[in-house]
């Protein structure tokens, strides 16, 4: 235990020497693996698992052993399939194979370019997110928008503990730096506009068509 708290201790030291703009002692080593890939690497059943994310622990336990990191190597996973179950989702959906897939939708009309433009959380929130989430009907139908948010959440919020204390152990076991991810992201707008409001298709045609409209929206 004393080497698995000193090797923290080193891993704490050079991450944050990377955060303070110092050589570190060494490069710090970050490697982390989604849920989908681990629980395939521990032979799961990936649907079964993504509805029980604490049947991942000894797959999880597994792959830390063999695969060396300064970051706990299990990720967790944001897209499981009882949040987007219980909010109707057409944007994100389980695939026959278990895998969360995001299908050819459309969730933005071209009618819809100038309120994006003037208005864009307006827009997501008011027209987006109920056709891409048709649970979320707050002006039709308020009562079951809030339970099935609510209910949303809480499943969420219960599937993303249970990986949590997977983490958690994991972290103590082997040493992680126990502050959680030190990388994030950042999405281009354009491929946001493509991806979850017009669709391939959509967004083919309105570049062809209102390029303007496409390039102000973005």
């Amino acid at each position: 235990m004393t080497d698995v708290k000193a090797l923290q201790q080193e891993r704490i030291s050079i991450i944050h020497d990377v955060y303070d703009n110092k050589i570190p002692k060494r490069v710090p080593v970050s490697i982390s693996l989604p849920f989908e890939v681990i629980a395939q690497y521990g032979g799961l059943d990936l649907s079964e698992a993504q509805w029980n994310p604490s049947l991942i622990e000894e797959a999880a336990d597994k792959i830390c052993e063999t695969v060396y990191s300064d970051i706990c190597v299990f990720s967790g996973s944001l897209r499981f399939p009882s949040f987007y179950q219980l909010l109707k989702s057409q944007s994100f959906q389980m695939a026959s194979n278990g895998f969360i897939q995001h299908p050819e939708v459309v969730g933005m009309l071209p009618e819809d370019y100038d309120y994006l433009i003037e208005n864009p959380y307006d827009c997501l929130l008011e027209r987006v997110i109920p056709r891409q989430y048709k649970a979320f009907n707050p002006n039709g139908d308020p009562i079951n928008t809030a339970i099935s948010f609510t209910k949303s959440i809480l499943a969420f919020n219960n599937d993303m503990q249970q990986c949590g204390i997977i983490m958690s152990k994991l972290i103590e076991k082997y040493g992680y730096y126990p502050y959680g991810f030190y990388t994030g992201f950042t999405e281009a707008p354009f491929d946001f506009l493509a991806d979850q409001l017009r669709s391939f298709k959509g967004i083919s045609m309105d570049i062809r068509r209102m390029p303007e409209k496409v390039k102000e929206a973005c």
